[in-house]
């Protein structure tokens, strides 16, 4: 497993939002959202990205807009290593 920073395209996350149910909203807006992003985090595995987290910021606040990890991946600690490095990004700045 590999956990690689600020690198999420548009058919990555789309199909993470999906692999939970969440809602897609339209192309513009979530590729508007990914380049917004302060920082992301991916988890990737046999050349799969399998979770991900983001967050979203003004330099002041933070804000934890989505972590995902795709359920059959669930239970091995993806989700709280993702979390672990998204607020270590936020204690660094």
């Amino acid at each position: 497993m590999e956990f690689i920073e600020n690198k999420l395209d548009y058919e990555e996350y789309i199909a993470l939002r999906s692999s939970v149910s969440w809602e897609n909203y339209s192309e513009a807006q979530i590729r508007k959202s990914i380049s917004n992003s302060k920082y992301v985090v991916t988890a990737t595995e046999k050349n799969q990205t399998i979770a991900m987290g983001r967050l979203i910021g003004d330099g002041m606040y933070y804000i934890i807009a989505d972590v995902i990890v795709e359920p059959n991946h669930q239970k091995r600690g993806i989700g709280s290593k993702i979390m672990d490095m998204l607020l270590h990004y936020v204690e660094k700045e």
